[in-house]
């Protein structure tokens, strides 16, 4: 259970410094291109897995497992980045990291899964977390908060189904599958782009300032690379064994990770509230290799 958790952690931090990474091509691309773009460039990294695996030989039931996954990933983003129009970046971030609730939740009410107590205590621990990192305060509820509610909502299925898949079906190779899952978001995503009519100007991805590592185009391809092709795969590898509400929790390091990447590289600044709340998710997620296992 160690090396799992251990995994997940990885993924969550890879999660968390991608997002120093998606703050950056922010200056020149919309939430929805970047979408794109990333996904794009994920799929391209796994044209080599796809030629090993004989991928056009899979069977059609089971590309449509990986559809339904990506379909779900894509909607959970799109209608989190569509709530952040109406809302504050601290509210929707709390908001959507309830989606810690609803999976266990789920999974009790309708799947008659036994949970254990101590994984209702950490979750308290991490909601306190969660609260913390969103300032101590959530006033009011609008349009905004209730769309992001639906993306939290979205993400937990998201996560079950994951883990449903990949639990039911291990013999089904992480990389291939995430490498399909990639390829669905990049043309769910492409054929928004092309009813909205907005089309990513790729010029700006040659643009370097200081060096290749502040450049767009290093930012694409991390994203593509790590967060995208390596961490989703690894994330589909975990599910295999950990339960969807164990791995939901270290998840939640996500936003601990991305703030901490956020002070030493973008120099940002946390107040000790938000520090606390980091410290509170982490000692969450320490609980979970003591808990049930698959």
């Amino acid at each position: 259970m160690l090396i799992y958790s251990t995994l997940l952690v990885f993924t969550a931090l890879v999660w968390g410094l991608g997002f120093v990474e998606t703050k950056r091509l922010f200056a020149n691309f919309t939430p929805l291109e970047i979408t794109f773009l990333r996904f794009t460039v994920a799929t391209i990294f796994s044209l080599p897995v796809f030629a090993r695996r004989k991928t056009w030989a899979m069977s059609g039931q089971q590309i449509r497992r990986a559809m339904m996954m990506a379909l779900l990933l894509f909607l959970g983003m799109y209608v989190q980045a569509l709530g952040l129009v109406y809302t504050s970046a601290s509210k929707s971030g709390f908001i959507t990291s309830l989606y810690i609730v609803f999976v266990p939740l789920i999974e009790l009410i309708f799947f008659k899964k036994k949970i254990s107590m101590i994984f209702w205590v950490a979750l308290t621990i991490a909601l306190f977390g969660l609260c913390f990192m969103s300032g101590g305060r959530v006033d009011g509820i609008n349009l905004g908060d209730l769309i992001t509610l639906l993306g939290a909502f979205i993400f937990s299925f998201q996560i079950l189904y994951l883990s449903h898949v990949a639990s039911t079906y291990p013999h089904l190779d992480s990389m291939e599958l995430n490498g399909l899952q990639c390829l669905f978001i990049s043309i769910f995503t492409g054929i928004v782009i092309l009813l909205t009519g907005h089309m990513p100007k790729l010029d700006v991805l040659w643009h370097v300032t200081d060096h290749f590592f502040s450049s767009p185009l290093y930012s694409l391809l991390f994203l593509g690379f790590f967060p995208s092709f390596l961490a989703l795969a690894v994330q589909v590898y975990c599910q295999k064994k950990v339960a969807a509400h164990l791995a939901a929790l270290a998840y939640l390091l996500e936003s601990p990770f991305a703030a901490l990447f956020g002070v030493l590289m973008l120099g940002e600044r946390l107040t000790w509230f938000e520090w606390t709340g980091c410290g509170l998710i982490g000692a969450a997620v320490f609980f979970v290799p003591f808990m049930y296992r698959k």
